[in-house]
């Protein structure tokens, strides 16, 4: 008797525990999820009104003219979470329109997009031999450790 008492005490008391315990979770979850979709909201690319509607200081970068280039920019800024604008020219270039505190930040977007262009890229034919000596060198690693013993020995 004192058994099925002590058995339903301990299940009514994991059955609050786990209830409340879901609950906290679930409100935690359901604040990181919304704090995530305000970052989100906040940064990236967005209009010029946007932008300007947010009062702030803005401030425009100098014209790109190569579109790859530009596009590596624009990659790089959304990777760093800023929030910036793009103004076409007249003349085919780009400008881009962020918040000068994050003029810091472009700059090392516009280097880091640099110099991804001025990496020389290898060719396939370089890559492939490459590869091939690999496979060469390691030719029996695909046999199990075990069977290579035996036979050294």
């Amino acid at each position: 008797m004192f058994e099925e008492q002590g058995r339903g005490l301990l299940k009514n008391t994991a059955k609050k525990f786990f209830g409340w315990m879901f609950n906290v979770l679930k409100k935690d979850f359901k604040y990181f999820r919304d704090k995530a979709k305000q970052n989100k909201a906040e940064t990236g690319k967005k209009s010029v009104k946007e932008l300007v509607r947010k009062g702030r200081d803005l401030e425009l970068s100098e014209t790109i003219n190569d579109k790859r280039h530009f596009k590596d920019i624009c990659k790089q800024c959304k990777k760093q979470g800023l929030a910036f604008a793009v103004k076409k020219e007249k003349d085919g270039g780009y400008r881009l329109l962020y918040q000068r505190k994050d003029a810091a930040l472009v700059n090392v977007a516009v280097e880091k997009a640099l110099m991804k262009q001025l990496k020389p890229k290898k060719p396939l034919s370089e890559v492939l031999k490459r590869n091939k000596q690999l496979v060469d060198a390691h030719k029996d690693m695909h046999e199990p450790q075990k069977y290579r013993d035996v036979i050294a020995r």
